[in-house]
């Protein structure tokens, strides 16, 4: 039987938020693989032929629903750079993750393996997250 992983609770991401995640960006140095997740496929156009015979409503909840995707995609591909990068980041890690949970960063560190595991993988489901990403994109 799989025990359950309590998680923190973080609060929204929020324009102060932005400038400790450039930061990490920065130090990972993954400004290239954004750029390249953005113009490379992952772009907001839908096949027309998707749109063929539907009412405007729902062309618009399909666009919508496509964005989604593409967003979460990105996000899921800049976390595991972001994984496969974190000893660089580390400390910004945990001290975001702090002040998002309203911990201290020693308590963040200090979490077992699962549930610091299961604390990244909330904060890489935050829809705002998906939203900075997209922004990011727009802006390199």
């Amino acid at each position: 039987m799989s025990e359950e992983v309590k998680v923190l609770e973080m609060r929204t991401l929020n324009g102060a938020d932005l400038f400790p995640m450039l930061a990490i960006i920065g130090k990972l140095n993954i400004k290239d693989e954004v750029v390249k997740l953005f113009d490379g496929g992952y772009s907001s156009q839908i096949d027309e032929s998707k749109l063929t015979g539907l009412s405007d409503e729902e062309q618009e909840a399909l666009k919508k629903e496509e964005a989604d995707q593409q967003g979460k995609i990105v996000a899921a591909e800049l976390f595991q750079v972001l994984l496969q990068n974190i000893g660089f980041v580390k400390n910004d890690i945990n001290q975001l993750l702090a002040n998002l949970t309203g911990k201290k960063p020693a308590t963040i560190e200090t979490l077992s393996l699962s549930e610091y595991t299961a604390l990244l993988i909330e904060f890489a489901k935050k829809p705002e997250l998906i939203d900075f990403f997209k922004s990011v994109g727009s802006l390199m």
